[in-house]
């Protein structure tokens, strides 16, 4: 089995690919994306044809894409480890029931002013 994978390159550390291929014998290609406009621009234009299966979308790209109708809802039934996330990163304005997406990582922007 296959999967591909369209990310952030900075969100794939180091070798957690290949060690979940050797944990599950899925085998992961990752393609690298730039922002979440060249990934909308590229998934618009080949539409079911992406031939990708997991997009990593930043939360109001997520909102987005699933009013666009360009993802498809998760079936929680097999997605066991949804009981293991922090419940308050769950259930987000962007994604009430998380019909679309889970979260992955979470961050904050510092700015500065002098």
């Amino acid at each position: 089995t296959t999967v591909y994978l369209y990310t952030w390159s900075e969100y794939v550390p180091e070798g957690l690919l290949e060690n979940f291929t050797k944990e599950t014998g899925i085998k992961v290609i990752s393609s690298s994306l730039e922002s979440n406009e060249t990934m909308y621009a590229k998934l618009k234009t080949l539409g079911s044809n992406s031939g990708y299966d997991v997009i990593a979308p930043t939360s109001y790209f997520v909102s987005k894409m699933a009013r666009e109708g360009m993802l498809k809802e998760l079936d929680h039934s097999k997605l066991p480890v949804i009981k293991e996330l922090d419940p308050n990163m769950l259930d987000r304005p962007f994604d009430k029931g998380n019909k679309f997406s889970l979260p992955q990582l979470f961050g904050a922007t510092g700015i500065g002013y002098n």
